[in-house]
């Protein structure tokens, strides 16, 4: 009789947790998985509701857990799988599922709308996972749910950021794969089209002269050469960066070449920072016709060890920050038609590399964003770029290639590297000829490799 269940039942004894589990596709979710056999911890924050969805679960015979959790909270996070583990067992698939979603426009996105998507639809996935990992790779068993979205393969006008949020999780998700594969942990990704849940009902009711360009992560590499490049070739750069020792020497180099530079220290995680950079630009140089985003960090480190406040800065500097500044400049361009929006991403952005899973899902985002962005605002005169650059020569490359400490990383990454890589300064003329294309001509992505190092 026993053997006649466990038959009927392919999930017999396993144990999932589920997030976002308190109505439409977590509820449903978590229902099919305790029908197939499964113990499973639902997790959200209405567990009033959770509760309903439980007790209807148990008089069906199935079991079923009901915590209260909110997934940007990594304490509740930890507890949620500590109290299942303790309860039901190991924890054997992990569901993201959690996620919100606001239609707005960018130019009109308020700001902790923008937080709100990146801290739940990112950092609470990544919290998640950060959670099972390490035990289900010990274990040499497990299965990591993550829910995307159509809106993780294509751009949709009016969901920037939740479309960006989706690239991460599809990065991220291909990456961790990589990663994981040999420890028996498998990852998958759901990407729905549109589905009837409540949100969805609520959300679709309620529904040449000198030009001045901002630069951000503009101390050194490839920042300080688009600065250096943007300015022999007519603009009034404003660079941004947090050492601005730095971005003072640059400022000198390019005055005495005869050019207007201002150097401006700023942390691009900051939002009032990050404001007050484009205010004081706009007092002293003029509206900003141009923005790159350069600003950001990566960590090699597999996902299974890589801590959690690396994860939640390259979440803030290569997300929030790209986010920080697109909003401080979009209104304005939009209303004076004409503006260019330039994000550097990465290689990355198209491809998964073990040890990056955090960072390939960062780019994964701004190649979403982008897309998505770039339908928003075209009408409006303005013009969205993404720059892919492959291996740079820059100051931290080396460093960080010949200090990581992860065993798995050291295996596949060696430096130098076997042929030459990019100078900073090859970037910086993509950047340039991006941005002095005639205003009819969008260049929308450049990918920028060395040619022993194709994709």
């Amino acid at each position: 009789m026993q053997s006649s269940t466990r038959d009927d039942k392919p999930l017999y004894g396993k144990v999932a947790v589920v997030t976002g589990a308190s109505s439409g596709i977590g509820a449903a979710i978590s229902r099919q998985l305790a029908a197939a056999g499964a113990k499973v911890a639902m997790a959200a924050r209405r567990e009033n509701l959770l509760k309903k969805i439980q007790d209807e679960i148990s008089k069906e015979g199935g079991a079923a857990l009901a915590v209260r959790c909110d997934v940007t909270n990594r304490a509740e996070v930890k507890e949620l799988i500590q109290h299942t583990e303790s309860t039901l067992g190991p924890v054997d698939i992990l569901v993201n599922n959690a996620g919100i979603w606001v239609i707005r426009c960018m130019k009109n996105l308020h700001e902790e709308e923008w937080d709100q998507q990146v801290d739940v639809n990112i950092k609470g996935v990544l919290n998640c996972i950060g959670a099972v990992i390490s035990g289900m790779c010990e274990r040499k068993r497990g299965h990591i749910v993550n829910m995307s979205s159509q809106s993780g393969k294509t751009p949709l006008v009016g969901i920037a950021v939740y479309t960006g949020s989706k690239f991460f999780v599809e990065g991220m998700s291909r990456t961790l794969r990589q990663e994981v594969c040999k420890d028996g942990v498998r990852v998958t990704c759901i990407q729905p089209g549109e589905v009837e849940t409540p949100g969805f009902a609520r959300y679709l009711m309620t529904m040449e002269d000198e030009q001045v360009a901002v630069v951000t992560g503009a101390s050194c590499g490839i920042g300080a050469a688009i600065s250096r490049q943007l300015a022999a070739a007519g603009a009034k750069v404003a660079m941004a960066a947090r050492r601005v020792n730095l971005l003072k020497e640059i400022q000198d180099d390019i005055s005495k070449e005869g050019g207007v530079a201002l150097a401006v220290k700023c942390d691009v995680t900051n939002r009032a920072e990050v404001k007050e950079l484009i205010q004081h630009t706009e007092s002293t140089l003029g509206p900003v016709d141009i923005l790159v985003n350069n600003a950001g960090i990566w960590v090699i480190r597999c996902m299974k060890n890589l801590h959690e406040e690396e994860w939640d800065q390259q979440v803030d500097v290569n997300i929030k920050g790209v986010l920080n500044c697109i909003g401080a400049v979009i209104s304005g361009m939009c209303e004076r038609k004409r503006g260019h929006i330039v994000n550097m991403s990465s290689e990355n952005g198209m491809k998964p590399a073990v040890g990056f899973a955090v960072y390939t899902g960062s780019k994964f985002f701004v190649e979403g964003m982008s897309r998505t962005l770039r339908q928003e605002v075209c009408k409006d005169g303005v013009r969205v770029t993404c720059i892919q650059p492959g291996d740079v020569e820059t100051p931290g490359l080396a460093t960080t290639l010949t200090t990581m400490d992860d065993e798995q990383c050291k295996q596949l990454y060696t430096y130098p590297f076997p042929y030459p890589v990019l100078e900073p300064e090859v970037i910086a003329q993509t950047v340039l000829y991006a941005v002095t294309t005639p205003d009819h001509v969008a260049v929308n992505e450049i990918l920028v490799q060395p040619r022993e190092g194709p994709l």
